[in-house]
């Protein structure tokens, strides 16, 4: 059976955490008036999969490289596919299980270096493979990872989960798994889920992230340093709720953050809007807001390849569309 994002999102977490517990002076001239966001609009170029085939289940991560090649993780049968520019299936490895190259319920996916990585919901370690989907190792996290990306260079970022009261923060790791650096974003955790975020790298070094529980988007520095932070709608909190005497938050502001080879930011809106999973918000590297746009069908996530591409989530999963994006 087919469930919507947050369900199996939401699910999967609460599950795994119930287990493991201006200044005066000389007169201005008037302000500019603030520009309206311009529009941009989406040319379907490729379609995979789809409710009459079965070549996707339901797809989770996503990643494509210079070539056109795609890849992509399907959590229902537990496997990592590569397609062609066609969207023809050329391999398909992995199955139901704990060991190398095997999956219980992958999520996440990353393309850097010519290296795939892809994460587990409910397996530790960050599991490596080539772009021919061979097997290399596992980078041991300690816990669950609940975001990885790739840096633009060589390994990856990885968000651990963070136990109640301690500090939250992501990593960046080489191939091997040797550790790279180390950012602290958040003090101090007060309710599960209120540190989740999708994190985006640029070619300069910036960092973006996307809160996924809080009305907030914030771009730091290589060192972590925060250069600015943005709340779309208003600085609203997250509702909160108990489930098995664990504080959760529950409002779902953001979904997802991708960067296109301009340097634009793009952030998927969750239950905060018009159209859940649909609208899309697209950031200049200042965080002022340039363009808005809609998807065709709700969304789990965005990615943008590196020739500009942006691909999404369609029916139910089952389907993944990749699109030409043109702004008015």
């Amino acid at each position: 059976m087919r469930s919507s994002t947050r369900f199996w999102f939401v699910l999967v977490n609460v599950l795994w955490l119930a287990a493991w517990a201006a200044a005066p002076g000389a007169a201005r001239p008037p302000a500019a008036e603030p520009q309206a966001p311009r529009q941009a609009v989406l040319e379907e170029i490729l379609s995979v999969g789809g409710p009459d085939d079965t070549v996707i289940l339901q797809w989770t991560g996503v990643a494509a490289d210079d070539d056109g090649a795609i890849y992509v993780l399907d959590a229902l049968d537990c496997s990592l596919k590569k397609f062609d520019d066609r969207g023809r299936l050329i391999k398909r490895t992995g199955r139901k299980g704990q060991g190398p190259g095997e999956f219980q319920f992958p999520v996440l996916l990353a393309l850097s270096g010519g290296r795939l990585y892809a994460a587990d919901q409910r397996r530790l370690g960050i599991q490596v493979f080539d772009r021919d989907l061979r097997f290399l190792r596992t980078i041991a996290s300690g816990k669950l990872v609940s975001a990885l990306v790739s840096t633009g260079r060589d390994g990856v970022a990885y968000k651990p989960f963070t136990p109640l009261g301690e500090s939250a923060r992501w990593f960046v790791v080489d191939e091997t798994g040797a550790l790279i650096s180390e950012t602290v974003y958040m003090p101090k955790i007060e309710a599960y889920l209120a540190d989740s975020i999708s994190l985006a790298f640029d070619r300069k070094g910036g960092v973006y992230t996307a809160y996924l529980y809080r009305d907030l988007l914030e771009k730091r520095d290589g060192r972590g340093r925060l250069i600015w932070s943005r709340t779309p709608r208003g600085g609203a909190a997250s509702a909160t709720e108990t489930i098995q005497g664990l504080k959760i938050a529950s409002t779902m502001f953001w979904l997802d953050a991708a960067l296109d080879p301009q340097g634009r930011v793009y952030i998927l809106a969750g239950g905060k809007t018009k159209n859940p999973g649909r609208d899309v918000l697209v950031f200049d590297s200042e965080g002022k807001l340039l363009a808005t746009f809609i998807l065709p069908q709700p969304s789990h996530c965005l990615y943008i390849d590196g020739r500009g591409f942006l691909y999404a989530r369609a029916d139910e999963g089952v389907c993944l569309k990749k699109f030409r994006i043109r702004f008015l």
